[in-house]
């Protein structure tokens, strides 16, 4: 996380947000772990960012969800150092293939309720009409947003 997203992060209610484009970034979460590591590890970023953030994932049961390649690269993975550091590994869609239509419902009403609770609240950093999806793309290439950015074919 990086720029701006660090405080959005902590308005979220993060308790520690670590920015990723500071150097000793991987050092800091074992610091922060008390050497342990993290246990989960989130990464849309991917290529050198995404290994390191392999290396601060916890032993023994860590667990890392890859979920884009913002830097244009998936992180390589190696499965002997994964097997030997006891750490699983899930993609993007492994919720939702893994997952039943009954629970798959079930998660779905689940977030529905919460947000009519009140309970979950949307981020959207910004809002294009089709014509201009290519500023979209240029945010997200820029890794500038914190948040959606929508698409509307509605003016």
């Amino acid at each position: 996380m990086s720029g701006e997203k660090v405080p959005a992060a902590a308005d979220f209610g993060a308790h520690t947000v670590v920015d990723y484009t500071v150097a000793d970034w991987p050092e800091r979460v074992r610091e922060l772990t008390g050497g342990r590591g993290a246990d989960v590890v989130l990464d849309a970023v991917g290529g050198a960012v995404g290994e390191a953030a392999l290396t601060v994932a916890a032993d023994g049961g860590g667990r890392i969800g890859l979920y884009g390649f913002a830097s244009g690269a998936w992180p390589r993975l190696d499965a002997l150092t994964l097997g030997t550091r006891g750490l699983t590994v899930s993609g993007p869609l492994r919720i939702v293939f893994r997952r039943s239509d009954a629970e798959q419902r079930g998660d779905a009403e689940w977030a529905l309720a919460a947000a009519g609770r009140g309970e979950l609240r949307p981020r959207i950093h910004a809002r294009h009409p089709l014509g201009r999806a290519a500023d979209a793309h240029r945010e997200l290439e820029e890794r500038r947003n914190v948040g959606a950015i929508l698409l509307s074919v509605r003016p």
